[in-house]
């Protein structure tokens, strides 16, 4: 080994190759016997890469589309070049599959596929290409990520085969191997393996390789992060989109609801007569005099002759990483909750970074107007809405927010309930976010179960005491616990998912009120997460609670607690 890296020539590779050669003869020698075969065969395949590579071989096998439906059929196009000036013999092309457990089309060169034709002489210069054809794969679950295939608790996933764990993807589906033999004075027997591929061109980035996914037949596709709530009985769509997996897919999608709910129509036939062809199907979903109150869940299921499917299809595509196909469940939180709505009728939401708590306040029933930075904050136009709600880490995104927060600050003056959401405590567009001084802090609550307590005290390391509290101030923690509706202490942790809340202010000036107070278990009481203050006739409020993963996962409690967060009062 030494040897073959003192000697190495980058203006000619090719003369390596003898001493890899050799090094590969030695390694696999070392096989015979061996208890452990791990990393042997681990250098023997990096020896394999170092013989292609030094040798000028370039090898490559694609497809012409970027998923396979299971149990279809494809054609996969090899190609093999020598660009060295070594003779090189062409000895086996055979196509693989990957193992899926349970699966028996799909077991681990179990009958691989063999080329007779491509046993040649690869002289230099020389392009070999052929066709093998793909089929058999019964389970697309087979190209979702291993961690993902099993149901896992909170933070936990299940790995039924532990060697996977620490491997940041899923091998290929399927593989092309090559075997040849260089001509030279040992003359070994080298094999190496290319993935199958997806190939295509872009415009921009010319041409781009991608893994080859297997699909289901049809795809099954709700809309994500979104649950369906219901504080009456008046009926709301459900829109389910179809992918067809493949061409000439056809059969039945039906909604399955629990007892007490009702799902129009029963089921809808669909008929998708090309891939990748969609069919949006809206049912009408209500609760009837029956439904259960609290969290359960629904979902949608196409039958396709004998054969149930309940997934949809998820791509994480970014132009540094391989393309990365999820396939998730076809569910959604499913709600029925009693909640008052009080006085508010019309809220303007400011977006920040991106969540989906504006969805969350229409399925209360609230008419919600997405606010344009540029244009819609003025005290003018924002006197139009009983409340305004700033999204999570609005004021670390929108420099708009430096010279538009008189007009804010003056809406709240005038009688409006403004909301803000969670801060991070760096980098934020503004010295203070507030009518009165609060210090942002990484102060946080992550167990999302933890019991709270309500308070009626300021709280925290007062910034400023006022010398005289205004007079409503006693009374706002009280009110925003109250009304719409009585909150209780299972409202901010019965439920809850990933964190109770995240960057809680650690001091604030004396007119703030701090409504709750809970901690991570050995540490103090935090009271930051909610912080009311009174300004002029309105009333401003920070929370740090993390709603936004709250009410896509359809925790009742977090409903209640939006409600009773915008409510005007009538003001």
């Amino acid at each position: 080994v030494e040897d073959v890296i003192r000697t190495y020539d980058a203006a000619n590779p090719s003369a390596s190759v003898a001493g890899l050669e050799k090094v590969y003869e030695m390694i696999f020698r070392q096989r015979t016997g061996a208890k452990d075969l791990f990393w042997l065969d681990e250098k023997l395949t990096a020896v394999a890469a170092l013989l292609q590579a030094c040798s000028g071989i370039y090898a490559e096998a694609t497809i012409n589309e970027p998923t396979l439906a299971s149990g279809g059929q494809a054609s996969i196009t090899y190609e093999i070049l020598n660009r060295s000036a070594l003779p090189i013999t062409l000895s086996k092309v055979r196509l693989a599959k990957s193992h899926f457990p349970g699966d028996p089309a799909t077991i681990t060169l179990d009958d691989p596929l063999i080329d007779p034709k491509q046993t040649t002489e690869l002289n230099p210069g020389k392009r070999v290409t052929g066709t093998l054809p793909i089929s058999g794969f019964n389970n697309a679950l087979i190209s979702q990520p291993y961690w993902l295939r099993e149901t896992h608790s909170i933070g936990m996933y299940v790995v039924e085969n532990q060697n996977k764990r620490g491997i940041p993807e899923n091998g290929e589906v399927a593989y092309i191997q090559f075997d040849f033999i260089i001509q030279s004075e040992r003359a070994e027997r080298i094999s190496f393996s290319v993935p199958v591929q997806y190939k295509h061109t872009d415009p921009v980035l010319g041409e781009l390789y991608q893994p080859l996914a297997v699909v289901p037949p049809v795809l099954v596709n709700i809309p994500a992060a979104r649950a369906y709530v219901f504080a009456d009985q008046q009926p709301k769509p459900v829109p389910v989109t179809l992918r067809a997996g493949q061409a000439g897919v056809k059969g039945n999608l039906a909604l399955q609801v629990p007892n007490g709910w009702q799902a129009e129509p029963a089921t809808v036939a669909f008929d998708l007569q090309n891939k990748d062809d969609e069919q949006t199907v809206n049912f009408m979903l209500r609760p009837l005099a029956g439904a259960a109150e609290g969290k359960t869940e629904l979902r949608a299921v196409a039958t396709v002759g004998t054969e149930r499917y309940s997934r949809g299809i998820q791509q994480i595509i970014y132009p540094h990483i391989p393309t990365q196909t999820l396939f998730p469940e076809a569910t959604a939180p499913l709600v029925r909750l009693h909640v008052a709505r009080g006085h508010t009728r019309t809220i303007g939401y400011l977006m920040g970074a991106g969540d989906e708590v504006p969805e969350a306040l229409r399925q209360l029933g609230y008419t919600v107007s997405l606010l344009d930075p540029a244009t819609d904050l003025t005290a003018e136009h924002l006197a139009r809405y009983d409340a305004v709600v700033l999204g999570v880490r609005a004021y670390n995104v929108l420099d708009q927010l430096k010279t538009k927060q008189p007009e804010l600050l003056k809406y709240v003056e005038n009688g409006g309930t403004m909301l803000v959401q969670y801060v991070v405590n760096r980098g934020t567009v503004l010295p203070q976010i507030g009518p009165y001084p609060l210090t942002l802090s990484a102060d946080r609550v992550t167990v999302e179960n933890t019991p709270v307590t309500f308070v009626n005290a300021p709280g925290g390391a007062i910034i400023t005491r006022q010398a005289t509290q205004p007079t409503a101030a006693p009374s706002l923690s009280q009110s925003l616990l109250n009304t719409p509706n009585k909150l209780t202490a299972a409202d901010f942790s019965a439920g809850w998912v990933q964190e109770q809340g995240l960057y809680y202010p650690s001091a604030w000036d004396s007119h703030y009120q701090s409504v709750i107070a809970s901690h991570d278990p050995g540490e103090a009481d935090k009271s930051g997460a909610i912080l009311v203050a009174p300004y002029g006739k309105g009333r401003y409020i920070y929370t740090g609670l993390s709603l936004f993963r709250e009410l896509p996962a359809g925790v009742p409690g977090a409903y209640r607690i939006l409600a009773n967060l915008v409510e005007s009062g009538g003001k």
